[in-house]
């Protein structure tokens, strides 16, 4: 129950107005809103986005840790970003099929004790990386330099989008 006097939800065919704007609790300003274009923003008020998606605000992403060496299938539920810790082995990764999740962003970094390990990616259905079937890479620690790696999928193959 909405105890303020705007509406915790208001709906407007009215543009530029957001078509969906949501209240916070007891507040008069709007914490989420989707736009007519399709833009959502995110704390952001009742300003129109600059982007598609226009966050004003901390974002929480799912990660997960890896501690010894083998072979891992992320999935498509699985997290966004991958932690390799405690492994001077040989890890490898398959992501998912790239062309059920076009935009996908995984990121691979190292924690301590994992130097002269080797990270492996290796994707599923005759996938590339960067053109090629599997993308290796040495994991080096070095005071705060650590190994890191992040891909996307363009909907039918993975691409290197960093690394250092």
């Amino acid at each position: 129950t909405n105890t303020a006097t705007v509406p915790a939800l208001h709906v407007s065919t009215a543009a530029p107005a957001p078509s969906l704007l949501v209240n916070g609790a007891g507040s008069a300003g709007a914490v989420a809103a989707l736009f007519n274009g399709g833009s959502v923003g995110v704390n952001t008020g009742t300003v129109n986005p600059t982007s598609g998606l226009d966050v004003k605000t901390s974002i929480g992403i799912s990660s997960q840790k890896y501690p010894n060496a083998g072979t891992f299938v992320i999935t498509l539920n699985n997290q966004s970003v991958v932690h390799l810790i405690g492994n001077s082995g040989a890890t490898t990764f398959n992501p998912p099929d790239a062309t059920l999740c076009p935009g996908r962003l995984l990121i691979f970094t190292c924690d301590n004790g994992v130097t002269g390990g080797t990270l492996v990616i290796a994707p599923c259905c005759a996938q590339t990386v960067n053109g090629v079937a599997t993308q290796s890479f040495t994991l080096i620690v070095n005071g705060a330099n650590k190994t890191s790696v992040g891909i996307m999928s363009d909907g039918a193959n993975w691409h290197i989008i960093f690394k250092n």
